[in-house]
């Protein structure tokens, strides 16, 4: 009898020992609900009411600039790709750490703009542009040879 009691003394032991970790393993609470509900805020603030479209970034280089659009060259999906952007006067448009306008970008120069599309097209909400460094400056065209 005494075999029986120790080998059962011991897994009731181990089965209270596992209720114990269980109940010391947090559960989501109040403060995961406020954390899931401000990242949920913040995806909402990036969606317009009227259009419930997201905000979308396309960044390559400035192809074309007028007053009120703008055509940048880049990748998508790592296929060629050109955008045509409105230029209005909410865009906000920075070049080199400085508010500048659409005159002061340059064909070549490095942007990235978030957009948003309403009515079937890409209306720029920020451009963010970096001019393109002289020729002196750039890299070599032919890669550098290999020493054997």
């Amino acid at each position: 009898m005494k075999e029986f009691i120790g080998p059962l003394v011991a897994a009731l032991l181990l089965m209270g020992g596992l209720d114990l970790a269980e109940a010391q393993t947090p559960a989501a609470g109040p403060s995961q609900d406020r954390k899931m509900e401000k990242s949920a805020d913040k995806m909402e603030k990036s969606v317009d009411k009227d259009d419930k479209t997201a905000m979308q970034t396309a960044v390559g280089r400035v192809k074309s600039v007028s007053s009120g659009s703008l055509v940048v060259m880049g990748k998508s999906k790592g296929q060629g790709a050109e955008w045509t952007f409105v230029l209005d006067a909410q865009t906000r448009i920075r070049k080199e750490g400085k508010d500048v306008t659409a005159a002061d970008l340059k064909e070549g120069d490095g942007v990235q703009v978030r957009y948003m599309e309403q009515g079937g097209k890409h209306i720029a909400q920020t451009v963010r542009a970096r001019a393109v460094p002289p020729k002196s400056e750039a890299k070599p065209d032919k890669p550098a040879e290999k020493k054997p």
